[in-house]
């Protein structure tokens, strides 16, 4: 499965890609830090299953 990882703190992106692995092997994330970053990644990965968005996000609510 190919999930964006899509928040502003390395360290928390890290620690959940650290854990989505342990629980599934298949898993291969794509990290952004930021809106700008997540829409460069959707443009190249055409097949990201799943988004993990922070809502606080500094150059765009995730909720926009």
């Amino acid at each position: 499965m190919k999930i964006l990882l899509v928040d502003d703190h390395q360290l928390f992106r890290e620690g959940l890609v650290i854990l989505l692995k342990r629980l599934d092997d298949n898993v291969n994330a794509v990290e952004a830090a930021s809106c700008a970053e997540a829409f460069a990644a959707l443009k190249r990965e055409s097949d990201i299953e799943l988004i993990l968005l922070d809502v606080g996000l500094p150059d765009m609510s995730g909720l926009d």
